[in-house]
């Protein structure tokens, strides 16, 4: 709600820069305009505004480009309009002086005053001088421009400028003008008439501005920023990923899990780097108990690049792992049950709604590979964002020097070595390394895409985000709620090339294209399904944890 304190010079400066404006001047400023050569897609693209979003989608691709991303302007909580008047000040009075001036005339508090200001000062101190270019033209901008204060009390008399403001009364007669003359008492009156109209009119117009900045009263319906989201409290759904204060390292996971269970482990020494590349044949040894982790000696480091050690799930103590477990209508063997469970355990990620996209994506086919796209593995990753998800992630799950191989160029990501890259794509069938990566990315752009829409995601939203990537599931979403109407194919086109029994229907022999509130509701149901189905995952955890010896639920 407007505070009805605010001042008649920053109401003046709202109209002048609506919010939409500010917008597409902050995105001239940084990416130099709205027709650029899009990043993601390479195609020369005209940008479209997305308000809510605070962003702008390429026309052919709908990848966004958040103009205001990693600046103090990036938080919608804030309206641009409020942190242009903020620059404005910051430039025209200093630092001390632009916080009053934010505290009288935006009735803003002390502290968030004082935080917007410095938050620009100390953007302007770390780029040097006056600041980042995109910051200084934003100054300039709001300098220049002419606020509708100065045109509402302009005196419209004939021959002189329509836009000199009243402000400067000294100019508007324009006496200077006038030639110098002999003086005569006859053209002394006329003089001293002229001087009298002109002064006679120059009130009438001081008086005709006064009425006209008569300040309105303070509508109820306005809010300083317009398309700041909804900050209600929703319930959250208990089908979403789960949130941790931290993600734990999958080594360190396997280590403490080793060592509760047989603490004589904390006595084993590490191999030497000198010891030999290949053993000493040597009778076969006895196994240790199926729920123990052995750590891997360190190995000496050879030629060519050296390998991780890949990531293995723990072994469970309780169960055959050959046993086939049921889920309604679905059979799955307990050991890929208890790798997906585990890895979520590990990343922190629902291990329901894990399971939920295994079954939609590969129906729990660790070697599956999609006939229209890269698609491989449990979890159906394509190749770019298995290379970025280990870019990424791979160092916090023992693959650090995976990680190390791949190099990243703007939005692609490139191993030089084939033989290498084959490799580690072909790590997208190793399911506990799929199911690790796969939480580590939802959770992610889950959490990440829930902050910028507002709210929290159904089942069938998350599910969206690893199926279109975040972006475009952030265009679906944000496109839905406003236009739910919209065909989804011309939306997404080439998502609807490769997948036409979603964004298409048979409608008695002919093909119908679904709208964006049709897929919306197809991609809820699909995973609602799931979800009911594998809700008891976590009942198996915890059994097979009560089963351990020391365990806990």
């Amino acid at each position: 709600m407007r505070s009805p304190g605010m001042s008649q010079r920053f109401e003046q400066f709202r109209v002048a820069f609506q919010e939409d404006a500010c917008l597409d001047a902050l995105m001239r400023a940084r990416e130099g305009g709205v027709s650029i050569t899009c990043k993601a897609c390479g195609k020369p693209s005209t940008f479209a505004p997305r308000p809510k979003l605070r962003a702008y989608a390429c026309e052919h691709c709908h990848f966004l480009i958040y103009p205001a991303a990693g600046t103090p302007l990036d938080s919608r909580r804030t309206s641009l309009q409020l942190w242009f008047f903020a620059i404005k000040a910051v430039t025209e009075q200093g630092a001390k002086a632009a916080s009053g001036q934010l505290e009288r005339e935006a009735k803003l508090s002390a502290l968030a005053a004082r935080r917007m200001v410095d938050d620009l000062t100390a953007l302007k101190d770390k780029a040097g001088g006056d600041g980042p270019a995109w910051l200084m033209a934003i100054a300039r901008r709001v300098a220049e421009r002419q606020e509708p204060i100065a045109a509402a009390a302009t005196v419209g008399a004939k021959g002189s400028s329509p836009t000199k403001p009243i402000g400067k009364p000294a100019s508007a007669p324009n006496v200077q003008a006038a030639p110098q003359a002999p003086t005569s008492s006859r053209r002394t009156v006329l003089v001293a008439l002229g001087a009298g109209g002109g002064a006679v009119a120059l009130v009438v117009a001081a008086g005709f501005a006064i009425a006209t900045l008569r300040p309105e009263p303070a509508r109820e319906d306005v809010l300083p920023a317009e398309d700041a989201p909804a900050l209600q409290a929703v319930a959250r759904p208990t089908l979403i990923l789960s949130s941790v204060e931290s993600d734990l390292e999958a080594a360190r996971q396997a280590t403490q899990f080793a060592l509760r269970n047989d603490p004589s482990l904390a006595n084993i020494q590490e191999q030497q780097g000198n010891a030999p590349e290949v053993p000493a044949i040597a009778p076969p040894p006895v196994l240790p108990p199926s729920n123990i982790i052995l750590v891997p000696p360190k190995l000496p480091a050879g030629p060519g690049p050296l390998k991780s050690q890949i990531p293995q799930a723990p072994v469970v103590a309780g169960g055959d792992p050959d046993q086939l477990l049921t889920f309604g209508p679905i059979r799955i063997r307990r050991h890929l049950v208890d790798m997906i469970v585990r890895a979520g355990r590990v990343v922190g990620a629902d291990p329901t709604l894990l399971m939920a996209v295994a079954d939609k994506e590969s129906a729990f086919s660790t070697a599956v590979q999609a006939k229209t796209s890269s698609a491989t593995g449990l979890y159906q990753f394509i190749e770019q964002t298995w290379l970025g998800v280990i870019y990424e992630f791979g160092p916090r799950h023992g693959l650090a020097n995976e990680a190390r191989l791949i190099g990243r160029s703007g939005r692609q990501f490139t191993i030089a070595d084939a033989n290498e890259r084959q490799r580690i794509l072909d790590l997208r069938r190793e399911p506990y390394i799929s199911a690790l990566l796969a939480g580590e990315m939802l959770k992610r752009d889950t959490l990440r895409l829930e902050k910028a829409m507002g709210r929290h995601l159904t089942g069938g939203e998350i599910y969206l985000i690893h199926f279109l990537g975040p972006d475009a599931a952030q265009t679906f979403i944000e496109t839905m709620e406003e236009t739910p109407g919209a065909k989804a194919a011309e939306l997404l086109p080439r998502p609807a090339q490769a997948n036409r029994p979603i964004f298409y229907a048979d409608a008695g022999g002919e093909t119908k294209t679904l709208s964006l509130s049709e897929v919306h509701k197809k991609f809820n149901d699909m995973i609602k399904v799931r979800l009911d189905r594998y809700g008891d995952v976590r009942k198996l955890w915890g059994a097979q944890a009560a089963q351990r010896p020391g365990g806990t639920k």
